[in-house]
């Protein structure tokens, strides 16, 4: 038989091969889907809170880890980690960096979401104050959980939702400058020097990181002239990706109740993934922009004026360059993409 067959057709014949040969056919559900930086949430009972394990992902062919505390690896891991680490002491509270096939367990740190939460701004227009809060998704809306911003107590059936984000941080060279004040000589006043630089931090051949926060913020795009020639701006030392969101779901409000303290084990966790996939990385090249340089054109003294004026602005030209080029050199940040 070529091409495909329905569901019905497979299962009549599946039903013929069970009746008329001595053969056993049983039905079996598939398996649950596995995919890189899928979270497995556990609820450990000695410390009384949620942490997560990540299936393993690769960045550039090497596995990410994470950070856990010694005292909490199996007697396997620790010897691992002594043969990996000969020179370093361990204590229980050290913390180590471990690659996610070792399973590290990942404390998770947990934001509000919904009439509970707190506005991430405050602004006043027209003598009016308002409160921007994070949406509350659909689907928890139809659960029970009450919209931002709700000033009405919370009723039976109701629910409060929090929620934690999962963020891959991966080490690379950074960006710095240099701008100093010169004294101006006989001229009075004073010159600026400006001198871009690369810096490159100690962990830069780590593999990257898997971390927990309580709010992922995506880093601004770009910078104003002003942020980078006031060195108002921070190059970071990392390249982050959002993997995921978990969600932790309470249970409805009963009548005379009241919502637990904490995230326990009542609580029902989700995770939105916006990352199933093995990944590349990469710092971005900076292209140099070439500024067209001042020139004056008078004709004074048959033309010795203008050797004489440019000379002049020579210097203020060199100085433009130098500004743009620290414009154009104000981040290092780096491109994530599929394998």
């Amino acid at each position: 038989m070529f091409g495909r067959i329905s569901a019905r057709e497979w299962n009549d014949h599946l039903r013929h091969l069970g009746t008329r040969y001595p053969l056993k056919v049983r039905a079996q559900d598939p398996p649950p889907p596995t995919h890189a930086w899928q979270v497995t949430p556990e609820y450990n009972d000695t410390l009384r809170r949620w942490t997560a394990t990540v299936r393993p992902g690769s960045v550039n062919a090497r596995i990410a880890t994470a950070a856990t505390t010694y005292g909490r690896l199996s007697d396997e891991t620790k010897d691992w980690v002594k043969l990996r680490y000969p020179n370093r002491a361990w204590a229980d509270p050290s913390v180590v960096q471990l690659p996610l096939d070792f399973r590290p367990p990942i404390d998770l740190s947990w934001r509000e979401i919904g009439g509970d939460a707190a506005p991430l701004a405050v602004s006043a227009e027209s003598d009016e104050i308002r409160q921007t809060f994070e949406t509350v998704p659909a689907f928890f809306l139809a659960q029970g959980v009450r919209r931002p911003g709700s000033t009405a107590n919370a009723a039976i059936g109701q629910r409060r939702l929090f929620a934690c984000d999962l963020v891959l941080r991966q080490p690379r060279a950074f960006l710095t400058n240099e701008i100093s004040v010169l004294p101006g000589g006989v001229l009075g006043g004073s010159i600026l020097s400006v001198n871009p630089k690369a810096s490159v931090p100690r962990d830069v051949n780590d593999p990257a990181r898997v971390v927990a926060l309580a709010r992922f913020v995506v880093p601004a795009v770009q910078n104003t002239f002003e942020e980078v020639f006031f060195q108002r701006f921070l190059d970071e030392p990392t390249d982050e990706l959002h993997l995921s969101t978990i969600y932790a779901l309470s249970q409805p409000l009963e009548e005379g109740g009241s919502f637990p303290v904490y995230i326990d084990a009542s609580f029902q966790l989700m995770t939105r993934y916006y990352c199933h996939y093995n990944l590349a990385h990469a710092t971005r090249t900076l292209p140099r922009f070439e500024t067209p340089p001042i020139t004056l054109v008078t004709g004074l003294a048959a033309g010795l004026g203008d050797v004489l004026y440019n000379f002049i602005l020579s210097t203020q030209n060199d100085f433009t360059q130098a500004v743009m080029d620290l414009f154009q050199q104000r981040s290092l940040r780096g491109s994530f993409w599929v394998v």
